[in-house]
């Protein structure tokens, strides 16, 4: 059984790392408004760029972790999760080439978070 010492640093542990998750996807947010042209009559996107990678980097993750495990449901497991990269990398790519072409702008919310 774990303790409550353990238990705690876990939780610090988690915490502080999801804090700079959301540094990141705010630096990249950031660098995206203020480096792509912003089209008023383009669609806008469902999510910011930051929020984008951050899928994409979690999903990446989840599938190096699980493509290691030796196990009939693993294998299927990262299978399935190197499909979702694959995706997420088709969406990332497509939404570039939108933003380039003005066919899309990404939403101006921003949700800043003080490191």
């Amino acid at each position: 059984m774990v303790d409550d010492h353990t238990l705690a640093a876990a939780a610090r542990t988690v915490s502080a790392a999801d804090t700079g998750r959301s540094v990141l996807v705010d630096s990249i947010d950031q660098w995206a408004y203020a480096v792509l042209p912003e089209t008023r009559d383009a669609v806008v996107h469902t999510e910011s760029l930051g929020r984008l990678v951050d899928r994409l980097t979690g999903a990446w993750t989840q599938w190096t972790i699980v493509k290691e495990y030796d196990d009939p449901a693993a294998v299927e497991l990262a299978h399935d999760l190197l499909h979702h990269v694959g995706e997420l990398t088709i969406g990332f790519d497509e939404l570039v080439a939108d933003l380039a072409a003005g066919r899309r702008r990404l939403p101006r919310h921003l949700n800043r978070v003080a490191a």
